[in-house]
């Protein structure tokens, strides 16, 4: 995957809109805040992600947590909540790679590197300097009931435990995912790194 965050899958494996009725809006705030402790829900932001990775505010927060929904609509059902510092970074990682696309293909690795890097240089993204936590489902939208904000067993979770520049050694943890299940670091040295809990 070449962004390494839960946010390449708006343009690397989100399926296009094809027949799937479009939730409303208040269904697809109930959908993206799923995924966070209940406490927490009412007071975070809500938006929604399209395939070109523009973002439209659904809810305004009062938290410091922001929840996505991806293409709502589509035959793919994927939401995620994130720190807000960490959801701004993620999102320019996700518009930079969909900016560097050529002709449907995801964009040369060291030239995504090369300009990301240029833009934490120059200030214009700012890559979070502190630990957070975030939270995923995916899965098929015919998995997910709308009217009842119920997701089957197909609909898979995880959580992300942000650690910048972390690495799997200094955390004694694999840096790719372990056949028989269990934690890893994902984007290990990179501004992204994160902690996969997944289940």
């Amino acid at each position: 995957m070449r962004v390494t965050t839960v946010l390449a899958l708006t343009t690397l494996g989100v399926a296009n809109l094809s027949g799937q009725q479009m939730p409303t809006r208040e269904q697809q705030i109930a959908a993206a805040t799923l995924v966070l402790p209940e406490a927490f829900r009412a007071e975070a932001a809500v938006q929604s992600i399209s395939a070109d990775a523009k973002i439209t505010e659904l809810r305004k927060g009062t938290s410091s947590m922001v929840c996505s929904i991806i293409q709502p609509g589509s035959e793919d059902f994927l939401v995620y909540c994130l720190d807000r510092g960490w959801d701004a970074f993620f999102s320019r990682e996700s518009q930079l790679e969909h900016e560097l696309s050529k002709n449907g293909k995801p964009a040369d690795g060291a030239e995504f590197k090369a300009a990301l890097q240029r833009e934490i240089e120059s200030g214009r993204v700012k890559a979070p300097a502190y630990p957070a936590v975030g939270f995923a489902m995916r899965g098929s939208a015919k998995a997910f009931d709308w009217n009842t904000h119920t997701p089957s067993g197909e609909i898979k979770h995880w959580e992300m435990i942000q650690i910048p520049n972390a690495t799997g050694a200094s955390l004694s943890l694999p840096s790719s995912k372990p056949a028989n299940g269990g934690l890893w670091v994902m984007a290990e040295g990179t501004p992204g790194a994160h902690i996969m809990v997944e289940h």
